[in-house]
């Protein structure tokens, strides 16, 4: 039963963060469902998602680590709600949390929003706009979510354009488009929240 650590490092080795079915070609499987038919060692297991860590790093992949296993949780939904199915809660129940702020789900698990104090949306819903007249910003948000990883982002200085750190996406600060040519005179988008 080697065959299925071998094609996934060898995935991992070539820069992939999804893995395609070898049975239905046309469906992708979860991080969670690749660990669980692994059946690793632990040790291993944490080399590999290293691994994914990185490749992930530089694309827009819905990846987080688990607040209370630190495993890796793919998130496969636009729901804040994420279940990790690593680990069980103290009371042994699924462990779930909410993939912005990272706090344990304390709602229902199909609730829209946080039931905790989400700092990130929080952040994004009251911030305050930038209050430089002459820069290409001005009135823009103080604080950004790239269109790409949904990284919290402030502007620096310089155009509207501005590239995340953490994924590489280019985008304008302005509207948001993804294009790193984007003229500086385009309507600014307040910002969205949710993601």
């Amino acid at each position: 039963m080697d065959e299925l650590p071998n094609f996934i490092n060898r995935l991992l080795e070539k820069g992939t963060c999804t893995f395609p079915c070898s049975l239905c070609t046309s469906s992708v499987l979860s991080w969670q469902t690749i660990r669980s038919l692994l059946n690793l060692h632990d040790q291993e297991l944490k080399k590999m998602e290293r691994q994914l860590q990185e490749n992930s790093r530089n694309k827009s992949h819905p990846f987080s680590t688990c607040p209370q296993c630190t495993r890796m949780v793919q998130r496969d939904s636009d729901s804040l709600c994420v279940l990790c199915p690593q680990c069980p809660g103290s009371d042994r129940q699924d462990y779930r949390f909410c993939w912005d702020c990272r706090s344990k789900w304390m709602a229902s698990p199909d609730s829209p929003s946080c039931p905790g104090e989400c700092h990130p949306r929080e952040l994004l819903r009251s911030c305050a706009t930038i209050n430089l007249p002459r820069s290409a910003v001005h009135r823009c948000p103080t604080v950004r979510r790239c269109p790409e990883c949904h990284e919290l982002l402030s502007h620096q200085g310089g155009c509207n354009n501005i590239i995340c750190p953490l994924c590489g996406c280019e985008f304008c600060y302005r509207c948001l488009v993804q294009d790193i040519y984007h003229g500086p005179y385009c309507t600014i988008v307040p910002n969205q929240p949710g993601c």
